[in-house]
């Protein structure tokens, strides 16, 4: 039977809004970790507790996360809403970093992929017009 360690992020750092926080945070977990015996088999950092993820935050915290080379920990990031789940998935595209995701503690676990799709930014407004 695999062995689960639950990590809130809140026990981490108060705020997630920052990168100096998502570094913060990082070098808290590694240290949780390191501390931890046995070693877990999965380690799901829980984000949902947290108000407000900021893409800064995640763009620090989670890909040095996911940089950590060898080991046998799988890493699940638990998210509380779609919108984080797809600031998760661009940061991860963004950086060309994979890594696992649940939306919810009950939702299935998914991996980010490689490539968004396109998605266009640009939004019309009524009344308004552009020239080139």
């Amino acid at each position: 039977m695999r062995s689960v360690i639950v990590v809130p992020v809140t026990e981490l750092v108060e705020h997630t809004s920052t990168r100096a926080r998502g570094k913060e945070a990082h070098a808290r977990l590694v240290a949780r970790l390191s501390s931890a015996a046995p070693q877990a088999d999965v380690v799901v950092v829980d984000l949902s507790g947290a108000r407000m993820v900021s893409g800064s935050f995640m763009d620090e915290f989670v890909l040095n996360v996911c940089a950590v080379p060898g080991g046998n920990t799988e890493v699940i990031f638990r998210v509380a809403n779609e919108e984080d789940a797809d600031r998760l998935r661009r940061v991860c595209a963004v950086r060309s970093v994979r890594c696992n995701y649940q939306l919810g503690e009950r939702g299935p676990i998914a991996e980010t992929p490689d490539k968004l799709p396109h998605r266009p930014e640009a939004k019309e407004l009524k009344g308004a017009f552009f020239t080139t």
